[in-house]
């Protein structure tokens, strides 16, 4: 999936759209311009600042317990996948342009993930859910991720 893509995906979430046509019609504009956004692989700025908008809305309704842990979880996704940009600095410079609306889109997408696990381990506290997902998603394998002999 395309960065476009996603930020596409993540957009339909915020806005509650199942389809490009419902999306559009919620920004207002017709459903050939996220085809478009799509074959060029590439959303306007405004659009990024939207989900940002939308994200930072989201995370305010948060407890202040749940904002934390989302931030944290959020930047922690965002930056394994985007480990790349950390390893060259014109690229890091070229590329970190669009971070403000990417790392919302991690942030809304972590809220959305611990609320779900709060809800599916019942009895644990938030700080416990948390600890849980960050082990599993970047450490239950890390043994395996190791090169030999280290």
């Amino acid at each position: 999936m395309s960065d476009a893509d996603e930020v596409i995906e993540a957009l339909k979430r915020a806005f509650r759209a199942n389809t490009d046509a419902e999306l559009g019609e919620v920004l207002g504009i017709a459903r050939s311009s996220i085809a478009s956004w799509r074959t060029r692989g590439h959303v306007p700025r405004r659009y990024m600042r939207k989900l940002a908008e939308v994200a930072g809305e989201n995370v305010r309704t948060a407890s202040i317990e749940e904002d934390i842990y989302a931030q944290r979880l959020g930047l922690l996704r965002w930056l394994r996948d985007h480990r790349h940009l950390l390893d060259d600095y014109s690229a890091c410079l070229s590329g970190i342009g669009g971070a403000d609306a990417a790392i919302g889109k991690y942030q809304f997408e972590a809220l959305d993930d611990l609320r779900a696990e709060m809800a599916r381990r019942d009895g644990m506290t938030m700080g416990e859910v948390y600890s849980a997902m960050v082990f599993q998603e970047f450490f239950a394998n890390a043994d395996a991720r190791k090169p030999a002999g280290g």
